[in-house]
């Protein structure tokens, strides 16, 4: 992320930049890409964006693009990744549990 992507005047913009640097933070972390609203709130009024829940809720509900980014958000916490983020990791977890059931069956044969 580079920093003029942050000093945009496009709000969108520099929330969608903003989320990317928090999402590759914890994906380098290999953790939960999870943050508190109110500190997200606080981070982007201290980077310049002028947002509270309510004009967060609404950016959000009108682009897509912020919407793909954030799989579940409410006035607790906010889930960053992708809808197809969630869906690879369900699809790796029921493939570790078919290896897990087949080693299990192979033990018992």
């Amino acid at each position: 992320m580079l920093l003029f992507e942050i000093f945009t005047d496009d709000v969108k913009n520099q929330v969608l930049a903003l989320i990317t640097t928090i999402d590759r933070r914890y994906k380098n972390k290999q953790a939960t890409p999870k943050i508190k609203t109110r500190s997200f709130l606080k981070l982007a009024n201290n980077v310049g964006i002028t947002l509270d829940y309510e004009s967060f809720v609404d950016l959000v509900e009108k682009n897509p693009v912020l919407k793909n980014k954030i799989v579940n958000f409410n006035k607790d916490t906010i889930s960053f990744g992708s809808k197809e983020d969630s869906d690879s990791t369900t699809h790796a977890n029921d493939q570790q549990d078919i290896v897990s059931k087949m080693a299990q069956q192979s033990v018992k044969i």
